[in-house]
């Protein structure tokens, strides 16, 4: 599910009123903060438009993981919905062996050769419903029963801030025509760092909401940006 929320992050573009609601998330200060530290003329609006698309995009899902787990209990809702309905169309259906009037007649009514559709339906294909039906039942149980074992996991929130961390990247290379991997610098002991992308992204990223201590954030914008990752 963590790749599925990551892949659609950004579909569909932001509204008009997400957009506004972005911009309470991030000051004039903080826009004037980073158009001066990427040596942009100040207001840059296309800069500006798109990190506000970015916000707007992100508080979709703030909350990854309340959202993950609304959609799974939708889900498992649904299934057992549809447990219910498929063991009712079981027992309502002829089955071998017995004999009842009512649905007796519903099937010679249904293998009547007089009726005109594209096709004629045989006993053999009842048949092959039937046990396809059955198939399909067993099957639709045990998925049923899967997804009460699954669970939201603990790290789907970091995974959701990956995105606008590569986004983040995107609009930096853009904007100054730079790779923002040479904008991240560390000390000898690699204990500190510093840099122009790692600032942009530490300014919006904590404009958001991001949670995350400074150290493991500045450890996933590092890992994010190794030279093996697309962006």
């Amino acid at each position: 599910m963590a790749d599925i929320l990551v892949a659609t992050l950004g579909t569909p573009m932001p509204t008009a009123g997400e957009v506004q609601a972005a911009r309470k998330c991030i000051t004039e200060a903080s826009f004037k903060k980073l158009e001066k530290l990427l040596t942009l003329k100040s207001p840059d609006e296309p800069f500006r438009k798109e990190v506000l698309e970015l916000i707007a995009i992100y508080r979709r899902r703030s909350d990854p993981a309340a959202c993950e787990r609304k959609d799974l209990k939708a889900i498992r809702a649904y299934f057992r919905e549809i447990v219910q309905h498929l063991h009712a169309l079981q027992k309502q259906l002829p089955g071998s062996g017995k004999h009842d009037l009512v649905r007796s007649n519903f099937l010679l009514r249904i293998l009547d050769r007089r009726l005109t559709t594209r096709r004629r339906f045989e006993g053999r294909d009842y048949l092959s419903f039937r046990s396809a039906l059955d198939d399909f039942v067993e099957i639709t149980k045990t998925a049923s029963e899967e997804l009460t074992k699954d669970r939201v996991p603990p790290h789907l929130q970091l995974v959701a801030e990956k995105w606008p961390v590569r986004r983040l990247a995107e609009i930096f290379r853009q904007r100054t025509g730079d790779d923002p991997r040479k904008h991240i610098q560390s000390n000898y002991a690699k204990t500190e760092y510093r840099g122009k992308f790692l600032k942009m992204a530490d300014e919006i990223l904590t404009c958001v909401g991001h949670q995350q201590e400074h150290a493991n954030r500045v450890r996933m914008i590092r890992e994010l940006l190794q030279p093996s990752r697309q962006f």
